[in-house]
């Protein structure tokens, strides 16, 4: 890739005003399996940079990498939604008041790529949010890069000056490109992601060896700049999650696969010997601000992948790496009683003060991210409205109270005395409940009586699933379970504990 002094610039982990709200960690151990907690406490220290040079922003001239932080932050936040409730106020004060770059608003500038960062980044909040600003915003951003086609080489541009065919913008490109069609729907989403898609892999940036190179010289004769980055592993495995979730065609996931494989493999051109990611400025010690955000990158498409297709080879990967950063590259200090969590570089050590920032903290909360999604899914499974409120799409105010008030409690419940398992193991229930055949007697019963008196029922007439954002949704795409909109409420407490069991697993 281009190495241009747009990138160039050092974050400042000074205190800020988030810092004061509510940022009070205090690490019991050194623990490097309790990915939640550790990601609290790298999150804590992310946020310590936010807003203190630019509104909006995450340290000084931190532009694009300020998109990554985002996109880590709303993935976190999907995770511990009574985390995310604290600080999710930065998405709107970001949309709002972050600045644009240099005559550029919109989260525009001269680069596609870097307004690529930035569309995903929206469409991360979004399925956080579920506010369409963000999903507008996106597509505002998407506009703007649509205009980047039509290089000799085919793809998009690296920039607005045409002077590079790049991997990552063609990436990003088709990422967001699939993401809208994920969740905006029509238009031309899809068939310009496939497109994109296919173009990629007949380009020749993708080698034999399933290693993604860094782009094309936009000469006549379109030759291959062979440099290998993480990120470029990465982002495209993000992209072929969401062709997968939006046409169900298997081929992306396959050939994703084989990059994913190769890229994590010991000894490849992005991982270690002993099988940590790395980067090759890692070897050393010389990363700037640009390199730095790279394995976040990557962490967050293998993550994605993972959720939509689970492999145990990538899931070892994905916790060894989160335990490597945390054992050999990590420094915690104890600031009035807070435990600040500063992470490096260089996720195979050793920690090196001079390389831990902003953006070293934001591509470790990536790495925690993508361990705590792929072994503790029920992290998410908490008894938050907010998330009951995505899982099941709600589409009445009246509804969403329901859920609010008293569904938790209904969940506890069921979650215990599940009728349908009891044969299989014990269950301790209310006296009264009697036994299973007393239960279906009575729910056939109540039945009968919603039937002829619909004011009964658990859920009021103005609850349609045809109103809803899309017939099929999902707790936020990091907790990898699809959820299909019921009309029935119980139904849909029957089909939260199969996610529960599951979860378990």
């Amino acid at each position: 890739m281009y190495i241009n002094t747009k990138h160039l610039g050092v974050a400042l982990l000074a205190p800020s005003l988030v810092a004061a709200n509510s940022m009070k960690t205090l690490l019991s151990k050194r623990d490097a399996s309790t990915y939640e907690q550790n990601a609290v406490c790298t999150a804590d220290q992310l946020l310590r940079s936010y807003g203190t040079v630019n509104t909006g922003l995450f340290g000084q001239d931190l532009w694009w990498q300020s998109g990554n932080f985002i996109s880590a932050l709303a993935t976190f936040f999907q995770l511990d939604p009574d985390y995310g409730s604290i600080h999710n106020n930065i998405f709107a004060t970001t949309l709002s008041e972050a600045p644009g770059y240099g005559n550029y608003a919109n989260f525009l500038n001269n680069w596609y790529d870097d307004e690529g960062w930035w569309g995903n980044a929206f469409l991360d909040v979004y399925d956080y949010t579920s506010d369409s600003a963000y999903l507008n915003q996106a597509i505002t951003i998407y506009n703007d890069i649509v205009g980047g086609l039509g290089t000799p080489c085919g793809g998009i541009w690296w920039d607005k000056d045409h002077t590079y065919v790049a991997a990552i913008s063609n990436g990003l490109y088709t990422e967001l490109a699939a993401g809208l069609a994920n969740r905006a729907g029509g238009g031309s989403y899809l068939a310009n992601a496939e497109a994109n898609w296919n173009w990629f892999f007949s380009s020749g940036i993708v080698g034999s060896d399933h290693m993604v190179r860094d782009g094309l010289n936009s000469d006549s004769s379109c030759s291959l700049n062979g440099n290998v980055f993480t990120y470029n592993q990465g982002v495209i495995l993000g992209a072929a999650a969401e062709l997968y979730k939006a046409t169900g065609n298997q081929t992306y996931l396959t050939t994703a696969a084989a990059l994913a494989d190769a890229s994590t493999a010991s000894g490849s051109d992005v991982t270690s010997s002993s099988g940590i990611l790395t980067e090759g400025c890692d070897k050393s010690a010389n990363c700037d601000t640009t390199a730095e955000m790279f394995k976040g990158a990557y962490i967050r498409g293998l993550r994605k992948l993972q959720l939509v297709d689970p492999e145990s080879n990538w899931l070892n990967y994905i916790t060894a790496n989160a335990q490597s950063l945390w054992n050999n590259d990590l420094s915690v200090q104890n600031v009035n009683g807070n435990s600040e969590c500063i992470v490096g570089s260089a996720w195979a050590g050793p920690f090196n003060s001079n390389q831990a920032n902003a953006v070293t903290q934001g591509a470790a909360l990536d790495a925690l991210n993508a361990a705590l999604a792929a072994t503790q899914p029920k992290a998410s499974l908490r008894k938050s409205p907010a998330w009951y409120y995505r899982l099941v799409q709600i589409t009445t105010e009246e509804d969403r109270d329901i859920e609010a008030s008293d569904f938790d409690e209904d969940i506890s419940e069921l979650a215990v005395c599940d009728t349908s398992s009891r044969e299989e193991k014990s269950c301790e229930c209310d006296e009264d409940e009697g036994d299973s055949s007393d239960e279906d007697t009575e729910d056939s019963d109540e039945n009968d009586e919603d039937d002829e008196d619909n004011e009964d029922s658990d859920v009021e007439d103005s609850y349609d699933p045809e109103d809803a954002v899309s017939e099929r949704s999902y707790d936020g795409s990091d907790a990898g379970y699809y959820y299909e909109l019921k009309e029935d409420r119980e139904q849909r407490k029957r089909d939260l504990l199969k996610i529960r069991e599951r979860a378990k697993k």
